[in-house]
């Protein structure tokens, strides 16, 4: 049996793809004290083995966390590659959805994956992370880099009210002064402030899967960029139209047209005081929220 270069835990017998790995010690009365699980994938090609390792690396964790008294790990951690996924990138991804599945006892539901539907949970995924980032750009006209540099310890209560603090120490601002801009109603009742608990952080990338690239390109611009071609792919192709700065100019647009003062939505984009008057004194988050909650909603749509 030969391991295939660049997937774990899958290997060539003959002409078949198998599932292979070892089961820990504590771990072997759930497996019938077997030191090593092997089984056949029933296919000889890389395309339809991927998906159908998905499935079983999801079932043994499983059985792992089961044996071992523990939780399976979080469901799904929403980190979208700065780049097209790799092979393993992608199966990890479709492992952890998977593994939530199983947590809630859906055993069905996972046994009737088939190597499509793989395919359309890693679509899917993408889909809610992306509409994730797109909601927070929309609701507080930010920069592309601001939100994509977001760590969890950047979102934060503040007196009630949930806010995300855009500073330079996640990665950069334009003129490099941070502030805190308060949450929508709409991306509260969506639990975007729920899905930080218990991490910290970047929220949209990996430090991990950092490859070493040049300072000047780090892997929150490279999440921007790949924010930008997918939305040109899921259809927003007019050139006039910036895929990510389009909504520092729409926020302005919308905060227009439900009356909000010129002063209030400079502060929450960042932009410089229109006057050295304007320029004194903080901008309480209050005032902030006022302003935020008047924006008309929008509809954001899922797989």
């Amino acid at each position: 049996m030969k391991a295939v270069k660049g997937y774990r835990y899958l290997y060539r017998r003959g002409d078949q793809l198998c599932f292979r790995r070892r089961v820990p010690l504590n771990a072997r009365s759930a497996f019938d004290g077997k030191e090593e699980v092997q089984k056949s994938l029933g296919t000889s090609t890389i395309a339809e083995a991927r998906h159908l390792l998905a499935i079983e690396v999801a079932t043994f964790d499983k059985m792992i966390a089961d044996a071992a008294g523990k939780p399976v790990a979080d469901a799904v951690r929403q980190i979208v590659p700065s780049k097209k996924p790799s092979a393993i990138e992608m199966e990890e991804a479709v492992r952890k959805w998977l593994s939530e599945r199983v947590e809630r006892g859906m055993n069905s539901e996972l046994a009737s994956t088939s190597p499509d539907d793989v395919q359309q949970v890693w679509d899917g995924l993408q889909v809610q992370v992306e509409n994730v980032k797109q909601g927070i750009c929309a609701y507080t006209g930010a920069r592309v880099n601001e939100i994509t540099q977001l760590r969890a310890e950047d979102v934060k209560n503040e007196k009630g009210i949930w806010t995300i603090y855009i500073t330079p120490e996640a990665g950069g601002v334009k003129d490099g002064t941070a502030r805190t801009v308060a949450l929508h109603p709409h991306l509260l009742e969506q639990g975007f402030h729920r899905t930080i608990a218990g991490k910290s952080g970047p929220l949209f990338y990996d430090p991990a899967l950092h490859r070493g690239g040049s300072e000047g390109n780090p892997q929150y611009k490279k999440v921007g960029e790949f924010l930008a071609r997918w939305v040109r792919e899921v259809g927003v192709d007019d050139p006039n139209v910036p895929p990510n700065h389009g909504w520092r100019h729409r926020f302005k647009t919308e905060a227009r047209r439900v009356g909000m003062d010129a002063e209030t939505r400079d502060a929450i984009q960042g932009h410089a005081p229109r006057t050295e008057g304007e320029g004194y004194g903080n901008m309480p988050i209050e005032p902030i929220w006022a302003a935020i909650r008047k924006l008309n909603r929008y509809k954001i749509g899922g797989p």
